[in-house]
């Protein structure tokens, strides 16, 4: 009896694990934020629906133009982000569970900062810490609250 229902336990478990193995992988170009012809992905929504990186152009005298944030998704396509007031180069660095909220830096008129990022609020700047001059963020909590 025991052996009959061990049997029936690894015949589940690697029915499960050969429907996990069937599934394929897709690879998906996302393309790039317009003016650029490179890009980079570095974060992603946690259902993998939206992913946020930056483009730059390259030739064969290297990289030139560094930094324009964007946020993709397959409804929208490739959205440039932006720059803060003042800024020429962004990068987009990390994103909320749900894809609403992404932060980065960006160059601006006061500096290199953090930014928080939202469709209806745009592009804000986070500042500084206290007698710094330069900020980044990397990372955002699930609901893109911190």
């Amino acid at each position: 009896m025991f052996i009959s229902h061990l049997v029936r336990v690894l015949v589940l478990v690697t029915s499960a694990l050969c429907a996990v193995v069937a599934q394929s992988a897709d690879f998906l170009g996302l393309g790039y934020p317009p003016g650029t012809g490179d890009s980079v992905a570095t974060g992603v929504s946690a259902d993998g629906a939206v992913v946020v990186g930056y483009g730059f152009d390259c030739d064969r005298r290297g990289c030139y133009s560094v930094g324009k944030a964007f946020r993709w998704s397959a409804a929208a396509g490739t959205l440039d982000l932006g720059y803060l007031p003042g800024g020429t180069v962004s990068n987009a660095n990390g994103i909320s569970a749900d894809g609403a909220v992404v932060v980065g830096w960006s160059s601006s008129n006061i500096g290199d900062q953090a930014f928080r990022w939202t469709e209806a609020g745009g592009m804000v700047g986070l500042g500084f810490l206290p007698s710094g001059t330069w900020s980044e963020a990397h990372g955002v909590s699930a609901d893109g609250a911190w």
